[in-house]
């Protein structure tokens, strides 16, 4: 099998998170391209706050099988998420 080549960096701080919430993945998409970043908000609302190498990509709003969704969201190194719009699972794809 061969390795999926991706741009994280193998150790670094990727992103962090303020309000009632738990970042619980960022990896690289297994549908489409880009980086999977899911946020468990409980209840939120929530800010992720994201570092380097990932600010300033362009965001989509996805569903836990990573299928682009029609939820605006607006790029730049920080993202709020409310659960009345994203639900209980935000899941973000950066490119």
């Amino acid at each position: 099998e061969q390795a999926v080549m991706t741009d994280l960096p193998t150790q670094a701080s990727l992103a962090s998170v303020e309000g009632d919430a738990v970042i619980s993945a960022i990896k690289p998409a297994e549908r489409g391209d880009g980086v999977i970043v899911r946020v468990l908000l409980e209840p939120g609302p929530a800010e992720v706050h994201l570092a380097g190498s990932l600010a300033g990509r362009q965001v989509s709003a996805v569903d836990v099988a990573e299928r682009d969704l029609a939820i605006p969201v607006a790029p730049g190194s920080t993202i709020a998420l409310d659960r009345a719009i994203y639900g209980a699972i935000a899941g973000l794809r950066l490119r």
